[in-house]
């Protein structure tokens, strides 16, 4: 079970991006490894190395470092919206879905280890994935 969670999961022919207790349990049972385990008996275990292969940080930090400019641009977004709007008014947040594209990252993850979390390489490319947008109401939800 430590040496899966350590694992990356495509190493092990999986599509997953990161693992779970509920992926590392069927993985086991998959494997012939046990006949049964509850995905809480695995995230015990794991506890009990200091692993938690489902908790990603970004290992790499964005090359321009964050200025005046970048502070001036988020306050004018939080004025926006936190502005009174009439009836009539809606503000939306609107992003681009990139998680939903295939996105190779520029550095190659790092596995969970003990006390760490798997690292994941924040720059990636694009790699033929279509365009996909999310609209939320800022003031309704």
């Amino acid at each position: 079970m430590v040496k899966i969670a350590c694992e990356l999961p495509d190493k092990m022919g999986r599509t997953l991006s990161q693992w779970d207790s509920a992926q590392i349990a069927a993985q086991l049972m998959r494997d012939g490894i046990v006949q049964h385990i509850s995905p809480t008996t695995v995230w015990r275990i794991l506890s009990h190395h200091k692993l938690k292969p489902w908790r990603v940080h970004a290992w790499l930090s964005a090359k321009v470092p964050r200025d005046a400019e970048f502070e001036r641009r988020v306050r004018n977004i939080i004025n926006l919206y936190t502005w009174p709007l009439a009836d009539h008014e809606v503000v939306l947040s609107i992003d681009e879905m990139t998680n939903l594209q295939l996105r190779p990252r520029s550095s190659a993850t790092k596995p969970a280890q003990a006390g760490a979390a798997v690292l994941v390489e924040h720059e990636y490319k694009r790699a033929g994935g279509l365009n996909l947008f999310a609209a939320f109401d800022t003031r309704s939800g």
